[in-house]
């Protein structure tokens, strides 16, 4: 938008009014969102019998994780502890399509999330003893 313009200052309003703290007229979600933390990371796991082929309750039950503190978190049997192609199928059945590239990422996309004590992934926490 333009200086000037009525659109700009219908924009300018609006967003006053959601920045302003003590003009602020909506619900508070954040803090209703910050309480559905307030439980133990047990309560956001979802134990996944066949990644090839999720159940509609393990469906249900990430989404309602996902739904309730925005995040889930799977874990696979032991049979499917190495098996990478199993990942992949669980996200494709949540609609998560490919994984994207990124500069510690594995071929395939994935990113194991372990120590290097060299290369470009000590750089980053997650692949550190910190």
């Amino acid at each position: 938008m333009y200086a000037g313009s009525t659109a700009s200052s219908t924009a300018s309003a609006l967003f006053e009014t959601r920045v302003t703290p003590a003009r602020i007229d909506m619900p508070n979600r954040f803090g209703e969102r910050l309480n559905q933390y307030r439980h133990t990371i047990e309560d956001l796991v979802v134990d996944i019998n066949d990644p090839y082929r999720i159940s509609t309750i393990e469906n249900t039950a990430l989404a309602r994780r996902i739904e309730k503190t925005n995040m889930a978190i799977y874990r696979l049997g032991p049979d499917y502890g190495p098996d990478r192609s199993a990942v992949t199928a669980l996200t494709a059945q949540l609609g998560l399509g490919a994984p994207d590239q990124n500069l510690c990422a594995d071929a395939d996309g994935l990113s194991s999330i372990q120590v290097h004590p060299e290369g470009v992934r000590q750089r980053y926490i997650p692949y550190t003893d910190k």
